[in-house]
């Protein structure tokens, strides 16, 4: 995963042992744990054993919280 700056630029990169990372979001008691899920479609398990798992990682900056809905 690639997190840019507003100018551009490559900041940061994190790898994972899959190919195919989906989708991101922070969580956590201080928002300070990426979810990152993963996709295993047209992977071969052999080859990429965590494909379709979800993974933690703490990349050093905080997410914000999302707003409650008003109903």
């Amino acid at each position: 995963m690639v997190r840019y700056t507003p100018q551009g630029r490559i900041d940061r990169t994190i790898a994972f042992p899959v190919t195919q990372p989906t989708s991101c979001c922070f969580g956590g008691p201080n928002l300070d744990t990426l979810y990152v899920t993963s996709a295993m479609q047209r992977i071969e398990p052999a080859k990429q054993p965590l494909a379709g798992g979800l993974f933690a990682v703490h990349p050093g900056v905080k997410g914000l919280p999302e707003p409650e809905y008003g109903g």
